[in-house]
């Protein structure tokens, strides 16, 4: 009997698990898209040095091309001058040798603005956050929200917003973010989605963190969310943030302190303090979700010193000896480390929501899975003759489509380049159909080859009923790592056995259109009668 209860409760605990991990969106849902160029002639700055700060609009860029990657992206150009451009997402494009000129260019829709008119003046080691965010409240007008912070600083007011029109900014604040010190809160700033913010923890529409080498940040990426103003007349600078709810943050904030006070026990598993965090961004697919940081994180020994190895004395024992400054290109100083990757950890949201209702405490969340995207930089590890340490910058993230967008930061020469890739976890089993009826499959099975493709909602030439798709040739590719995969049978009718739609679940088939007889296009046309909604 007691074996049998054992049993009992082991497959309770695995069946359990089993439920855990098909909420949490794993790193083989995210599958890569390719990569583009950023745009070559902007004035008052550039894309050299660029890419820490970065949000996407889901309106921009409503003129462009219907080629499955809408909206634009706002980010921050060289470290120098930290201006905001706009622009547009073309197709990005897989080169298995690492080509830049096979990969398509951005175009610039809004030139380099400074969003702050000057609030900031000159930062020292800079880090920035932007964050798009609809009108909340009373607000006439959507808003970009933005943090910006420098390496060494304390007590100072980082957040605040402009309007969307770059050339007419009109910033709000600078605001105080609560009583948390500077090191852990104005970098990286992104959306909340309203689906777990409005069940733990209402009106918080807003993350911001950050991660600072060493010891200052605590042992690990720090998050809070908190809910932005509500008007358009914002309270005045110096102003105080004060509905702020911390999820993560690896060590202790003691009042007054403008560092975080680090103990044994309250680090992030794996932590080092030559890691580098530097965006973030909260994902969902369906019913899936996870928060993600991405960065640089150090492999095998660091120290404080030089990038040739020699350490520099930081114990504050003045017998110690201070080494001689080697030469260029090892001669900056800061945390380094043997190796270096380009990773992206994976954080369980309803571990977060654990912390945000005081249940657990704010270190005890760790990743459960991480990414390294080595394989697809262009520029991969340390490049000590341009002093490039540090492999990504900032990251962004569609929503509506699933895509995220990461900085590869001095990979196009001093340029950034953006990576994307599409989350295909908005239900293994029950994909979703877009607001604008795009159907993207992620595997489809014909004759023993496995693709990937995108279809419009489209009426072919001369045809004004029904419902019809074309296939769009620029998404077609070769897909090798789904795990489920349609099969096309030999009349090229595609039977979909579940797709989410508007909350709800349908199954359909599109029947295959002769494309010789419709203006060279390739159609498919919904069968009415095989349209069913799905019971939960």
């Amino acid at each position: 009997m007691l074996f049998r209860l054992i049993l009992i409760n082991l497959v309770f605990l695995f069946c359990i698990a089993d439920i855990l991990a098909i909420q949490r969106i794993q790193p083989n849902d995210l599958v890569y898209q390719g990569a583009f160029r950023l745009p070559q002639n902007t004035s008052l700055s550039s894309w050299d040095y660029s890419g820490y700060a970065m949000t996407y609009y889901p309106s921009g860029d409503l003129m462009g091309a219907n080629d499955g990657y809408p909206g634009s992206l706002f980010a921050i150009g060289h470290d120098h001058q930290q201006m905001v451009s706009e622009i547009s997402i073309p197709i990005p494009v897989i080169s298995t040798v690492k080509n830049l000129e096979s990969l398509n260019r951005a175009n610039t829709l809004q030139d380099f603005q400074d969003i702050t008119n000057g609030l900031f003046g000159e930062l020292e080691i800079p880090r920035a956050g932007l964050a798009y965010l609809p009108a909340q409240g009373s607000q006439t007008s959507a808003k970009l929200h933005f943090a910006w912070g420098q390496h060494f600083q304390g007590g100072d007011a980082t957040h605040g917003w402009s309007e969307l029109n770059l050339s007419n900014p009109q910033p709000q604040g600078a605001w105080i973010f609560g009583n948390y010190a500077n090191y852990v809160s104005n970098d990286y700033l992104f959306q909340v989605p309203s689906s777990w913010s409005d069940r733990y923890a209402p009106g918080m529409s807003l993350a911001s963190g950050r991660y600072r080498d060493g010891d200052w940040s605590g042992h690990g990426p720090a998050l809070f969310i908190y809910q932005p103003w509500q008007t358009d007349n914002a309270p005045p600078s110096g102003s105080i943030i004060s509905n702020i709810t911390p999820l993560l943050l690896y060590g202790t904030q003691e009042p007054g302190m403008i560092e975080i006070t680090n103990q044994e026990g309250q680090e992030m598993e794996g932590f080092s303090r030559a890691d580098e965090w530097s965006g973030g961004a909260w994902l969902t697919a369906g019913d899936k979700a996870a928060v993600i940081f991405i960065g640089t994180k150090a492999i095998g020994e660091s120290w404080y010193g030089y990038s040739s190895g020699v350490a520099y004395p930081i114990s504050g024992d003045p017998n110690e000896v201070i080494p001689s400054l080697p030469d260029w290109p090892h001669d900056d100083r800061g945390w380094w480390s043997a190796d270096i990757r380009a990773r992206i950890l994976f954080y369980d949201t309803e571990d977060l929501a654990e912390v945000a209702a005081q249940r657990i405490n704010t270190y005890e969340p760790q990743p459960y899975a991480y990414l390294d995207i080595d394989e697809y930089l262009y520029n991969p590890g340390f490049d000590y003759q341009r002093g490039k340490r540090y492999l990504l910058g900032a990251t962004a993230f569609d929503r509506v489509n699933g895509l995220l967008y990461i900085m590869e930061r001095l990979a196009d020469e001093d340029r950034s380049l953006v990576h994307v890739w599409r989350l295909n976890a908005i239900s293994d089993s029950c994909p979703m159909v877009n607001n604008d009826l795009r159907i993207h499959i992620a595997c489809a099975e014909y004759s023993g080859n496995r693709i990937s493709a995108s279809l419009y909602a489209s009426n072919p030439s001369g045809v004004s009923s029904g419902l019809n798709w074309k296939l769009m040739p620029l998404t077609l590719s070769t897909e090798e790592n789904s795990k489920i995969c349609m099969n096309i049978d030999r009349n090229l009718k595609l039977n979909f056995e579940c797709m989410t739609y508007a909350s709800n679940r349908y199954s359909f088939s599109l029947e295959y259109l002769p494309a010789n007889s419709i203006d060279g296009e390739i159609y498919w046309s919904m069968d009415m009668n095989s349209l069913k909604i799905q019971e939960e």
